[in-house]
């Protein structure tokens, strides 16, 4: 069930309860079936051979009953890096069982799979699939994910709002990753009809804006990106009309702004706190490239605002695009290189 290899460790903590199977895997090991590096089998057609013989019922039985082993013991550890390996091995586990009992589930299973037990185990998935994710196994991340969705119950947003939420936002995240937009779509449109606030359907929205621009659908991503930023309260900051004295209106109206700060009062000033603020430069600065590209005229706009709503609500990491842009203006227009 563990496929050709697996470590001590992880097979003590699985089969705490069957020392007689210890001992034959100790007879396995000295007969030359079993190698001494963890448990391994000598070769792969073994292992499939021994797979093979088990009926599709002890398949899911048995992966059932090791994954809640180790899962139990995955609650019980306190080390962050012994929790990562044994998370993983205890979703698969999970996993696999999940994947039997749906091909042909056995009459008594109803009872392994109430919803206290899976609750827990799409929480279990969704850390799997999320330090997937922060591995760059993104392929490993989605599915951990999917298997999580599944383990939630009928009407898991009206029980369980903020461990659906996160697991269809990395759900989305992860299907943009591996280049899969329908689905992500099918993921994003699940938050979006249960969502309880605009600001919850903003991570998925914002995947949404990066998948569009990764598959050249530039255009229609900033148009996007420009009606949530009105959402955000940001419409009136863009005029219906940029003409060239206009960006050197405002270019010279954002210079006066930031007459009298020097360089050590804008790196001492207060940080940005505000939630809506910050979404706001995070879409202006991700697309600041984009509009740079596609619709230049709002490049500068957009730019000199990061810098305006900066100095008005505090600093980001964010608004040193911002400050980047007014250096690129003031040389370009101003001829100042100071």
């Amino acid at each position: 069930c563990f496929g050709m290899t697996v470590d001590y460790s992880t097979l003590r903590i699985s089969l705490a309860s069957e020392q007689p199977l210890m001992q034959c895997l100790e007879y396995a090991r000295q007969e030359g079936i079993l190698e001494d590096e963890g448990i391994r089998f000598s070769h792969d057609l073994i292992q499939q051979a021994a797979y093979d013989l088990m009926s599709q019922e002890e398949k899911g039985a048995c992966h059932f009953k090791i994954g809640v082993q180790l899962f139990r013991h995955v609650t019980s550890l306190k080390q962050s890096n012994q929790f990562s390996v044994m998370t993983f091995a205890a979703a698969d586990q999970i996993n696999k069982a999940k994947f039997f009992s749906a091909i042909d589930p056995p009459p008594d299973w109803s009872c392994l799979w109430e919803d206290t037990d899976t609750l827990q185990l799409a929480s279990l998935n969704l850390r799997a699939g999320e330090r997937s994710m922060e591995v760059a196994d993104f392929s490993s991340g989605l599915r951990y994910l999917q298997y999580g969705i599944e383990f939630l119950p009928e009407t898991p947003w009206d029980s369980n709002y903020e461990l659906s939420l996160r697991l269809y936002e990395s759900a989305c995240l992860a299907c943009h990753i591996n280049v899969m937009p329908a689905k992500l779509t099918e993921f994003l449109t699940e938050i979006l009809q249960n969502a309880e606030s605009f600001h919850d359907k903003l991570k998925g929205l914002f995947v949404l804006l990066q998948s569009l621009a990764s598959l050249g659908k530039i255009n229609e991503a900033i148009e996007k990106m420009l009606v949530i930023l009105s959402e955000l309260g940001e419409s009136a900051s863009l005029p219906d009309e940029v003409t060239p004295s206009l960006i050197h209106d405002i270019l010279m109206s954002t210079k006066s702004l930031l007459e009298g700060y020097s360089r050590e009062d804008l790196v001492s000033a207060p940080r940005l706190n505000d939630t809506n603020m910050l979404w706001t430069l995070k879409l202006i600065t991700h697309f600041l490239p984009y509009l740079f590209m596609a619709k230049p005229s709002l490049f500068p706009i957009l730019g000199f605002r990061i810098i305006e709503l900066s100095i008005k609500h505090g600093m980001a990491n964010e608004s040193a695009f911002g400050f980047s842009t007014y250096g690129f203006f003031l040389i370009a227009i101003l001829n100042d290189i100071t």
